[in-house]
């Protein structure tokens, strides 16, 4: 029985090749999308899926409350950890991290410098899974002064892991460390990518003071099977205050949370949270693109199915007199449309494997899908195709089926007014999507163009940073301000504690009382930098009330403080000079201005000169420079000349502030590109099933056509006959997909502070492309039909 029903199904694809190819292109690219986008969905969902105690493995995090702000950080004291690892069992093992920005040199080799090296006790091998090529990291950090290396380090210094093994390392030219052991790479897919772990217990050497007294490590622990983090987390504030006994947390409420691995890196990133990061809500959106592209490639074939209806009529009838059961007539159709998916999965196979490559450069993934290594992917592939087969050929069977024999045979069968109005319903969910699909492609172009076109309140031209990570070169700042400023083409040079990047917590705060416009004080968490005089004019920030700072004042190092305008509008200050926060009193107020991208509001803060005996250290770390647009290129080489010659222990960095401020953004923008491609394909689909629904359309009423141009009808009248229908779907297209896409669009707007307006326009521009489109795609058909000499006709009527 199943080869009867192959070989209609294929004698049917060979005697209507124009609606079988439609039917089959549009699955196939429904298909390809599908499948694309599902290996990008599985990718974000399963970072840090590949650790061997994933389930027992989470981040512990802390939300305070402290005055009149809260924050959720993942910063701990070292100490606290021990203690609630003594004090829990159900902590299984538990280790601090501390990232770090390091230089590595291998004998006389030149020297490396990597962004990702993490201190971390030896218990981190206990509860992440790393993957040793040489050495034993249960042992790794037996001994002191041991460091980890990964693959691509390993190779970098000594060639290749085997040589690395037991070989002398240079840490920032102040430590020689022995390599213990060498890892594979670690996965793409994980929030964490060490380059390179080192022993905690040097830098507990190196800093004593640091490790002892700062909040400054991430912690990850490993539970016991059955131990339940919801009721561990009720536990620590009793430990916590137990042992905490610095200043950080004085007079703050904090509660602690756990946060699964496997979920850290679609939550919501955390104050001084080093880790990638993707975005939970656009997974949820591009799951249901990927439905919502299926479904319009399904209803092509049951538009077009149940438009051919009366073609099949006959056919139904005669089978149906000849004895064929119902059930029989149903599971011909399905096994025609599954016969159609699978032909239309063989193609999206072969377009997948040509476009993925381009979908990894667009989405910056390393996706791949292996048919032969992973032997659940083509049972899945074929699983998919045959779901979709049945959704689309379920309807057309149930409506063909029901065919009466009597009526068919006698030629008193005409189309059903039901299942027309079924075909247009079908069609408008097809506009709707097409249409918001255009409507949100639209606004995310247009958030996009707002960010790139905002002020920032700073002047962004040829503005240029530098960033200096060893405390040692604190000392030689001055020195090399002095040197720059020589060079004519920099114009001005400022140094400061102010980072102007998209990094959480690079600003220092303390409680403080702040006067109030009554007189009154008030408790308040404020936040400070550090800066020079001359930061407000390299950066173009004017100060609108007031003086600026000035290091010939003596108690301007202690005394004297400038607030931003946000700071005053927060305490509503009418005459901010002279109120004092803490022991600083107010001296100038300037504009506000844009510290990190447009997802953020414009914080309260304050700077300061800071104490002049920390001119020295390494906190106004960060060095900004004005260059002259005419010297660009040789600005940068003598900058880099200077960095040489001082022998600065950290790596040459320097980047445009407005450049570095754009890659804030490149994540949306790559997201925004990867919908607009999906919106075109769905759009493509549906003008697909729409061209294929016209075109039959028009066949059926052939004969009217040619009625109407014999009694005097133009090419022009006949065009609107056929397209009016059509006309009218959109319009109640446009009236669904409106607020529909005006609810999607406001909450993904929600995300950034500053947003464009969502203009009428927008929805109106959305609905006319629409239309638009499908006009020309009815009008092809439209106008080869209007053409059609009459007297060919009806000159058999």
């Amino acid at each position: 029985m199943l080869n009867n029903y192959l070989k209609i199904a294929l004698r049917n694809l060979l005697r209507n090749k124009v609606y079988s190819l439609i039917n089959i292109l549009g699955l196939a690219v429904g298909l390809t999308c599908a499948i694309l986008l599902f290996l990008y969905i599985q990718d974000e969902l399963n970072y840090d899926n590949y650790h061997k105690d994933a389930a027992q493995v989470f981040r512990l995090e802390q939300k305070v409350r402290k005055a009149d702000q809260e924050e959720t950080s993942v910063y701990f004291k070292a100490d606290l950890i021990p203690n609630l690892k003594r004090a829990l069992p159900e902590i299984e093992q538990a280790t601090r991290l501390l990232y770090s920005t390091s230089s590595l040199r291998a004998g006389k080799r030149e020297k490396i410098f990597s962004r990702d090296v993490y201190y971390a006790d030896p218990s981190i091998f206990q509860i992440l899974t790393y993957q040793p090529i040489v050495g034993d990291l249960q042992t790794a950090f037996a001994q002191p002064n041991s460091i980890v290396l990964t693959r691509e380090l390993a190779n970098r210094l000594y060639n290749t892991p085997k040589l690395a093994l037991g070989q002398p390392l240079s840490l920032n030219d102040d430590f020689t460390l022995t390599v213990t052991a060498v890892i594979e790479d670690v996965p793409v897919n994980s929030h964490l990518r060490p380059k390179a772990l080192v022993d905690l217990s040097v830098f507990a050497k190196a800093s004593p003071e640091a490790f002892k007294n700062y909040p400054m490590f991430s912690t990850y622990v490993k539970l016991a099977k059955n131990a339940s983090p919801n009721a561990l987390v009720k536990k620590m504030p009793a430990v916590f205050k137990k042992y905490n006994k610095g200043p950080w947390f004085k007079g703050a409420t904090v509660d602690f949370q756990l946060s699964a691995i496997h979920h850290i890196y679609l939550n919501t990133p955390l104050k001084r949270d080093h880790g990638s990061h993707g975005d939970r809500k656009l997974v949820y959106i591009f799951m249901a693109v990927a439905l919502l592209i299926v479904l319009v490639a399904c209803i092509n074939y049951m538009n077009l199915a149940t438009a051919r209806s009366i073609e099949r009529a006959k056919e139904v009838g005669i089978r149906k007199v000849v004895g064929s059961h119902r059930s029989q007539l149903i599971k011909q159709f399905i096994v025609e449309a599954i016969s159609l998916s699978l032909l239309a999965l063989v193609i999206s196979i072969c377009l997948v494997e040509l476009m993925l490559p381009f979908f990894n450069q667009l989405s910056d993934k390393q996706l791949t899908i292996n048919y032969i290594s992973q032997p659940l992917v083509i049972p899945a592939l074929v699983g998919l195709a045959i779901f979709i087969g049945l959704l689309s050929g379920s309807y057309p069977a149930l409506v063909l089926s029901a065919f009466k024999p009597v009526l068919v045979l006698k030629g008193k069968f005409s189309r059903s007014r039901k299942g027309a109005n079924t075909r247009r319903s079908l069609v408008v969910f097809q506009f709707s999507v097409s249409i918001i699909m255009v409507i949100c492609t639209w606004a995310v172009y247009q958030q996009m163009q707002y960010i790139r076109q905002k002020k920032l309140g700073f002047n962004q031209e040829q503005l240029y940073k530098v960033t200096f990570h060893d405390p040692r070169d604190g000392k030689k700042y001055n020195t090399i301000k002095q040197q720059l400023l020589q060079f004519p083409g920099i114009t001005k040079v400022t140094n400061t504690s102010l980072r102007m990047e998209e990094w959480y917590g690079d600003e220092m705060s303390s409680t403080e009382e702040v006067t109030l416009e009554n007189g009154n004080r008030t408790k308040s968490e404020v936040s400070y930098y550090l800066v020079t005089p001359d930061f407000f004019e390299t950066m173009g920030v004017p100060i609108v009330k007031g003086r600026n700072l000035d290091t010939k004042r003596a108690s301007d190092y202690t005394k004297s403080i400038i607030v931003n305008e946000a700071f005053v509008r927060k305490y509503r200050w009418k005459n901010p000079i002279g109120k004092q926060v803490g022991n600083a009193r107010v001296v100038g107020v300037m504009k506000d201005f844009h510290t990190k991208s447009l997802y953020q509001t414009i914080q309260p803060f304050v700077m300061s000169l800071g104490e002049k005996s920390l001119e020295e250290y390494n906190i106004k770390k960060y060095f900004f420079m004005r260059l002259h647009p005419k010297n660009i290129d040789q600005s940068i080489a003598h900058i880099e000349k200077i960095w040489t010659a001082y022998n600065l222990k950290t790596q040459f960095n320097g980047q445009f502030l407005d450049q570095q401020f754009a890659k804030a953004y490149e994540a949306d923008q790559r997201r925004g590109q990867i919908f607009l491609i999906f919106s075109l394909l769905t759009i493509f689909i549906a003008e697909l099933g729409l061209f294929g629904l016209a075109s039959f359309n028009a066949l059926q009423r052939t004969k009217e056509i040619g009625i109407r141009k014999v009694l005097g009808a133009s090419i022009q009248q006949i065009l609107l006959l056929l397209s009016r229908d059509f006309v009218r779907l959109v319009l109640i297209s446009s009236i669904i997909a409106f607020p529909i896409a005006y609810y999607f669009m406001d909450q993904w707007l929600q995300g950034f502070a500053y947003r464009t307006p969502i203009h009428w326009s927008t929805f109106v521009l959305a609905g006319l492309v629409t239309l638009l489109i499908a006009l020309l795609t009815v009008s092809f058909q439209s106008v080869r039909t209007a053409r059609v000499n009459p007297v060919e006709v009806l000159k058999n009527e």
